[in-house]
């Protein structure tokens, strides 16, 4: 029993015959048959979950039944397929008529291939597989009485990856060809044709829930703007993609465009052609985006956007003239402000609402995450101390202030204190993502749901947490409600409660304060705001980029000055909102209110200026909301007094909703998110390549 093609069976290495073997021995051969797929605590690994599984036999089943129980749906919706082989139908009546397995019978996952053609006919159902993971683990059954022969099931197996082997060549050949001659030039001048929309590939994992629903969202955008769109993702739960399908999609659709989300060309290997525009959509923090590789991989025909973490460019590589900052959108065709159906609004009706499956409390996170530093024994105390100092910041009882504060210094102090000066700054910044944001994140979100619990206990307000795990949660459980489906469920429970509230220290430009405002819903979010250093950024670069300097001074400085009070002020209303967010900033820290704005940068900061990934300053809610300072709290007291408004004051609820509605359906949609994503390919690819007549592109097209 083995992978690859080999197998080991259970039977020939326990030295147990087939000839009057009793039940007990054959189920204790089963029971102790290695099975390769299971982890050394007699698990399966998330991260590496087992391919199909080939078992050759069901009489006994003793042996069925466990690999069966042995691999249950996993966090993420997959389960590995299990295929049933036996030659002789007789024999395979008999196991089954040995114990009731009519459950495990039933699951789809499972294929039987039984009788005298078995070998040829699971032949045909791999041929029919080349597209997904084939499987890599044949299991024979102890007592198996007729194999299955000429060829045997491992060389069946094995002749089916070596087809899947020359299928990947045959279509990569073919693409190859296909896009050989279309380079910068030939792109350029097709994203510029305005008579024929662009064919875009969205790849995607069925197994990421919002992820299918984001690709899905922005297919939907991309349609209306007069592209073709297309999803390419896992047919069923229980298949993982191979590179001929991604090869097939090219070969078969010729996509303009490919967007992916989180994943880089690089990282795809050879299932995605280099001749081809890519856009990776930074939706999460993924550790494998953090790397030289992927970002040095970069092309001219690649393409950021989302996400885009300073250290992407400054540690990592990747080319900061081919990005765009933005943040995840919501479809304003699943949220909208209609009315909700009486029903759906009597079931999510409450005082607060809250909507997250980051259930696990920070304490397990910290013991979970801190695992990997087992083999840098020397970073364990700096963790725990770490944790420590993140407890009180999340507090209040360490002022945390984000005009200030560097997360990457918390770090080295840290290391300081265990004798570890001057890090690497990629160690410091691996620490940082994978243990220091998400232990913060959690601490950030925790703390200020126990705000809000006490509050809702004392006033005796109804408090929904929905999502998994929150009814395990050992002081949450009590408002627990079940995960909600991404659709009419959602934008019912944003707009039945009288408030919902957003925690996230890394942005409150996130998809769910966009989804709550667009239902209709009121979002209370908690500060300090984090985006206040991209608020700075996206505000200066907008005022350099369209806004002539008031002076230009001999040493090359040049100074903006804008009063937004008076009536020909140069971008006036983005200018008040500014000054409103710069002052109220500016109340916390106990300084004095200003009445213009001001910007001085000579040369080399205004070239630093414009050589970051442009963003647009209303993607972030603390800026654009107005009156945002109303509806952001930093404290206890800030939250329940603005609950207690929500609750009491229709009016103010009115206004502050359908000014929340208004910027949401403004500036933070997927339609808006589909056109800047095809304007930042068609811009980078104007700057790439040098003019020529763009009938070429049509006559290749036609």
């Amino acid at each position: 029993m083995a992978r690859g093609g080999e197998h080991a069976s259970g039977q020939g290495r326990l030295g147990i015959g087939r000839a009057g073997q009793d039940a007990i021995e054959l189920r204790a051969a089963a029971d102790r048959a290695p099975l390769p797929f299971l982890t050394s605590a007699g698990g399966i690994d998330p991260v590496k979950p087992p391919r199909p599984i080939v078992l050759e036999g069901i009489n006994p089943p003793w042996l069925f039944e466990r690999i069966c129980r042995a691999t249950p749906r996993m966090p993420d919706g997959y389960q590995p397929r299990i295929i049933v082989v036996q030659q002789d139908l007789d024999e395979f009546l008999e196991g089954l008529s040995r114990q009731p397995m009519a459950e495990l019978l039933g699951e789809e996952r499972i294929s039987f291939v039984v009788g005298e053609n078995a070998g040829a006919r699971l032949a045909g159902l791999l041929n029919d597989m080349l597209d997904v993971s084939l499987p890599d683990c044949y299991v024979q059954t102890p007592g198996l009485r007729r194999a299955v022969r000429e060829p045997a099931v491992p060389e069946i197996i094995r002749s089916a990856r070596d087809a899947q082997q020359r299928e990947h060549a045959s279509l990569l050949t073919k693409v190859q060809r296909k896009y050989a001659e279309r380079d910068a030039v030939f792109w350029r001048c097709r994203f510029e044709s305005s008579g024929t929309g662009l064919r875009v590939l969205l790849p995607i994992s069925r197994y990421s829930t919002f992820v299918r629903h984001s690709a899905a969202d922005l297919a939907e955008s991309l349609r209306a703007l007069g592209h073709e769109a297309r999803i390419l993702t896992e047919p069923d739960d229980f298949s993982k993609l191979a590179s001929p399908a991604y090869l097939r999609a090219f070969a078969e659709f010729e996509p303009d465009l490919v967007v992916l989300i989180n994943y880089t060309r690089a990282h795809m290997g050879a299932a995605i052609p280099q001749g081809v525009p890519f856009v990776c959509w930074i939706q999460d923090r993924m550790a494998h985006l953090f790397h030289e590789s992927p970002g040095r991989a970069q092309g001219e025909l690649d393409f950021l956007f989302g996400h885009l973490h300073p250290e992407l460019f400054s540690l990592w590589g990747y080319p900061a003239c081919r990005s765009r900052l933005a943040f995840v959108p919501a479809s304003a065709r699943t949220f909208h402000d209609g009315p909700v159906d009486p029903a759906l609004r009597r079931q999510f009706e409450c005082e607060i609402a809250y909507v997250s499956h980051q259930s696990e409390t920070p304490e397990a996170a910290h013991a979970r995450l801190r695992e990997m530093f087992r083999t840098q024994p020397a970073l364990l105390p700096a963790a725990d101390a770490l944790f420590a100092r993140l407890a009180r910041i999340a507090r209040g009882e360490e002022r945390f202030d984000p005009e200030k504060t560097r997360w990457a210094e918390l770090v080295e102090n840290a290391l300081s204190e265990q004798g570890i000066r001057d890090p690497d700054p990629r160690l410091v910044n691996t620490i940082l993502g994978n243990f220091v944001q998400p232990i913060a994140e959690r601490l950030h979100r925790h703390t200020a749901l126990a705000w809000a619990a006490e509050i809702a206990r004392r006033r005796g307000w109804r408090f929904h947490i929905h999502g998994r795990g929150w009814e395990v949660h050992p002081a949450l459980r009590e408002f627990a409600r079940p995960p909600l489906e991404h659709d009419e469920q959602l934008r019912a429970a944003y707009q039945s409660a009288r408030c919902h509230l957003h925690i996230a220290l890394s942005t409150n430009a996130h998809q769910r304060v966009a989804e709550c405002a667009l239902s209709g819903g009121l979002v209370l979010r908690r500060g300090p705001t984090p985006d206040h250093h991209l608020v700075k950024y996206a505000f200066r670069r907008h005022l350099v980029e369209t806004v002539e300097p008031a002076s230009r001074e001999p040493d090359g400085i040049r100074r903006w000055i804008l009063e937004p009070a008076a009536a020909d002020c140069p971008s006036r209303e983005l200018a008040q909102r500014y000054l409103a967010y710069l002052n109220f900033m500016r109340g916390r820290a106990g300084l004095a209110a200003i009445e213009r704005i001001e910007l001085a940068l000579n040369d080399e900061a205004r070239a630093a200026l414009l050589a970051r990934p442009p963003c647009d300053p209303m993607t972030f809610p603390d800026l654009a909301f107005p009156c945002a300072a109303e509806t952001l709290f930093h404290d206890p007291v800030e939250l329940e007094r603005m609950i207690e408004r929500a609750v009491t004051d229709d009016d103010w609820r009115a206004m502050a909703a359908g000014a929340q509605h208004d910027v949401a359906a403004a500036h933070w949609t997927y339609d808006l998110a589909a056109s800047r994503i095809v304007d930042l390919v068609r811009s980078g690819l104007s700057r790439a390549a040098e003019p020529h007549p763009c009938a070429r592109a049509q006559r290749t097209l036609a």
